[in-house]
């Protein structure tokens, strides 16, 4: 997961990109073709390689989280190994 750093820097290129699609959403309902086409071009290359990072983030993530979740359970069923077995006893004293 990025940093906290990170985050913020994306968050405020995202709300650039929403700002600048709006704004040439506007220029185009005011028939400035040419002004409205580089504002959306501009929101284009803003919003597009911060959604496929996002989507790589996400891929990684999950990897991340996967190798967490199985390093986990094999340190349970290690312990479950470790402890004593309480029924053999049983078995043996009875």
């Amino acid at each position: 997961m990025p940093d906290a750093k990170t985050q913020r820097i994306i968050g405020w290129l995202v709300f650039t990109g929403v700002l600048a699609t709006c704004f040439g959403c506007g220029l185009l309902w005011q028939n400035q073709v040419v002004a409205a086409v580089v504002a959306l071009v501009v929101a284009e290359l803003i919003v597009l390689p911060t959604f496929f990072y996002l989507i790589t983030t996400r891929r990684k993530l999950k990897k991340v989280v996967r190798r967490r979740e199985e390093a986990q359970l094999d340190a349970l069923a290690g312990v479950g190994s470790v402890l004593p077995d309480n029924g053999a006893k049983q078995e043996k004293e009875g």
